[in-house]
């Protein structure tokens, strides 16, 4: 988010700044480790029937994680994030240009870096985005990811994607994930950036991905499954220690009828650390999840002061790697092979 991600510009973090924040740290492991991890669950899952989705720097990961791994994803629900590789390698970029200047993007250089990765196979084959269903969502009052950078993204996805795009760049709300009852005030930019908005974007993700879907129920907390991230992503990925899965009562039984899979990515100051369970529990995703048959896999970014990201954003500037936008990036690599557990692919 703006002021806090522009926040390493505007003051040098001193001793006592990063002993304040390795406490909070440690006393939110003791929070997240009350509850023992589980197993990550395998289900019968209808691989052909996996969508994502994300608010801000989970926004430019879900579609990061879309282009990347197109031949494996069917849809994506973006709420105010922007165009594939839009920062270029550059945290400043990200902040200014894809932020900020959307006017600066140049959607077509975008492209052609698509279209190279994909050539070097770095990434699956852009054609398999013709058919992909698209939602799209910005706020008009969003004072951290500019509305027209949301725009800009609609014309990335129209070179590729043939079937109509679904947007919705009407709502008046501010920057955050969009729910009916649930939230801060809509036009108010805050913690947990849950947005009680009488608009249910989880709903318009999920049908937009899967058509009409039955009404949500109200979710089972059992259902929720914490397990170890290391299990399936190196050190170097920057990922929480826990994450975290919704399995819907009828998808526990591997021999039941297949489930759909959907992955939320948390945006900047969202995960575990900095609003506990609330993006995992209750963004609504849960409730349409429990009466659709839907998994819904909730991956955390961490933290980390010594790579720049004291916000625990997931990374669309190149803090793990350059090759962060590439099916081998660390973490992009940690979610697809979270995927393929829960899907009974062998690791």
């Amino acid at each position: 988010l703006v002021s806090t991600w522009c926040g390493r510009f505007k003051f040098a973090l001193n001793f006592r700044n990063m002993a304040i924040a390795l406490l909070v740290s440690f006393a939110l492991v003791a929070l997240t480790s009350a509850a023992p991890l589980q197993d990550l669950p395998v289900c019968n899952i209808n691989t052909s029937a996996i969508s994502v989705s994300g608010l801000s720097a989970g926004g430019f990961m879900a579609v990061q994680f879309h282009v990347a791994y197109s031949a494996t994803v069917m849809a994506a629900g973006i709420v105010a994030g922007g165009p594939y590789y839009c920062a270029q390698d550059e945290f400043t970029e990200a902040l200014t240009e894809c932020m900020n200047m959307p006017e600066s993007i140049n959607v077509q250089t975008l492209i052609a870096a698509t279209d190279r990765f994909a050539a070097a196979q770095n990434i699956d084959a852009t054609s398999n985005l013709a058919q992909t269903r698209i939602y799209l969502y910005s706020g008009t009052r969003d004072t951290v990811v500019h509305p027209q950078t949301m725009k800009k993204l609609q014309q990335y996805y129209e070179h590729y994607v043939t079937r109509a795009i679904q947007t919705e760049f009407t709502q008046v709300s501010e920057h955050g994930f969009p729910t009916l009852n649930y939230g801060i005030a809509c036009t108010r930019l805050g913690e947990p950036y849950i947005l009680k908005c009488n608009y249910d974007a989880a709903q318009m993700i999920l049908e937009n991905a899967y058509g009409t879907l039955r009404p949500a129920v109200d979710p089972i907390a059992s259902n929720i499954v914490s397990f170890e991230q290391s299990t399936f992503a190196s050190p170097l990925a920057s990922l929480y220690s826990t994450g975290y899965a919704y399995i819907p009562s009828q998808c526990r039984n591997t021999s039941a009828t297949p489930c759909r899979l959907h992955v939320s990515f948390h945006g900047c100051e969202q995960s575990v650390e900095f609003v506990q369970q609330q993006y995992v529990e209750d963004t609504g995703l849960n409730g349409f999840a429990e009466s659709n048959g839907i998994v819904v896999l909730y991956p955390q970014c961490a933290k980390n002061i010594l790579k720049d990201n004291p916000n625990g954003c997931f990374d669309w500037w190149g803090y793990t790697g350059s090759d962060y936008v590439h099916k081998s990036g660390k973490q992009m690599a940690a979610v697809k092979a979270m995927i393929d557990h829960i899907a009974g692919k062998t690791l």
